[in-house]
């Protein structure tokens, strides 16, 4: 097989495409560079947003628990662990239902476990305010967790 060299109507034609071709994968090349400059300024903005989110919550004198939405414990706050006596570590995986605690309403008698305020509002994505409930620990000290002494 022999190769013919190119007549210059080919070899015109063929640099024409080329550079056609070239100029579009410029335009792909840059379309995706903005775009990933985008896709980090994104993420920078949002791992702010986060640190300042946690920042937020953990400076909290109020108990949070964040809780999946089967109602699994997945990290809380350090006043949570204060006034529960468990550490996170104690709690993950745990549910607001545990048998392990119980919470109470102010006059001692136990919260159902549907009209638990986390399961409301999980069950509805409605938050529960105003909601006054302790918590009691009968088997706290039997089932392993120990208590951590307050501040």
């Amino acid at each position: 097989m022999t190769i013919q060299p190119l007549d210059s109507e080919h070899a015109t034609c063929l640099e024409a495409l080329v550079q056609r071709r070239t100029a579009e994968l410029l335009s792909i090349n840059q379309r995706l560079q903005q775009e990933i400059e985008a896709r980090t300024q994104t993420e920078a903005a949002l791992q702010e947003s986060e640190e300042r989110y946690r920042s937020v919550v953990m400076g909290l004198r109020e108990g949070v628990m964040l809780q999946d939405a089967q109602g699994q414990i997945l990290t809380c706050n350090r006043s949570a662990e204060t006034i529960l006596g468990l550490t996170e570590a104690q709690m993950m995986g745990r549910s607001s239902l545990d048998p392990r605690w119980q919470t109470i309403h102010e006059d001692g008698s136990p919260f159902p476990g549907s009209d638990h305020p986390s399961m409301v509002t999980l069950r509805t994505g409605r938050p529960c305010v105003d909601v006054m409930m302790g918590v009691h620990k009968p088997m706290a000290v039997s089932a392993g967790w120990r208590s951590i002494p307050s501040p």
